[in-house]
């Protein structure tokens, strides 16, 4: 299994079949590429730290909880990569999963929320 997971050897129709029926999946969810609707898979997610340490002071904020929730969240990333410059920090587009099961929200919701709250900084292109 681990030699197909990491791509040095290509597997066959029916060595898939039987792993799904193995598994009890479909067969889609062994040879499709995942990707969440709202972004790309390569695409990284930029939080901004300074909003959110200026999000969590405030208390009497509406989504408190959820927003102490990402803070945790986002403050033990930068503790496992002693990542410690306290304004930006970037995520893989599949940490979005993480924190989907965190905050116990569709994608969709956790997205709007980071955005309505101003936690993630907007990409732009330099041409």
């Amino acid at each position: 299994m681990g030699s197909y997971e990491r791509g040095t050897r290509a597997i066959s129709l029916a060595r898939t079949i039987e792993i799904a029926n193995l598994f009890s999946i479909p067969v889609t969810e062994l040879i499709e590429e995942k990707s969440h609707p709202l972004m790309k898979s390569t695409e990284a997610i930029l939080f901004d730290l300074r909003r959110l340490n200026e999000t969590t002071t405030n208390k009497n904020r509406f989504n408190g909880d959820q927003i102490e929730k990402i803070g945790s969240f986002l403050n033990a990333i930068c503790a496992r990569r002693s990542d410690w410059n306290g304004e930006v920090l970037s995520l893989r587009s599949s940490d979005l999963d993480t924190l989907t099961l965190i905050l116990n929200m569709p994608a969709s919701k956790v997205m709007s929320l980071l955005d309505d709250e101003g936690l993630l900084i907007k990409a732009t292109n330099h041409l």
